[in-house]
């Protein structure tokens, strides 16, 4: 198998995904996405991980990332069931287990 071949092949496409009545579509992280999201955590702590997870999965038929990094204190705003199910799809499709970090906002 040729590099072109590989890389070909271990760049996964956007998959649908449905969630909280709502079809978007989402990129599986990239080893870069994951050490990004643990660089994330050291600087805004872990309770926010979630942010950058999403922004990072949500994209378009293309993969083309819809939010920027720059977008992700704008997930607060969104319904928690929404962004809990994109990001424990996401984990999921990164082949991490587990759930979705807590989305719940101190009073």
């Amino acid at each position: 198998m040729t590099k072109a071949e590989l890389i070909a092949v271990l760049r996964r496409q956007p998959v649908p995904f449905d969630a909280a009545g709502v079809s978007v579509h989402l990129r599986p992280l990239t080893a870069g996405d994951r050490a990004d999201v643990a660089a994330w955590q050291t600087e805004h702590g872990a309770e926010r991980n979630y942010r950058i997870i999403f922004v990072r999965s949500v994209c378009d038929e293309a993969g083309v990332r819809t939010f920027a990094d720059d977008d992700a204190e704008a997930v607060d705003s969104f319904g928690a069931e929404f962004v809990s199910a994109i990001v424990e799809k996401a984990l999921e499709l990164a082949g991490i287990k587990g759930k979705a970090p807590s989305t719940a906002t101190p009073n």
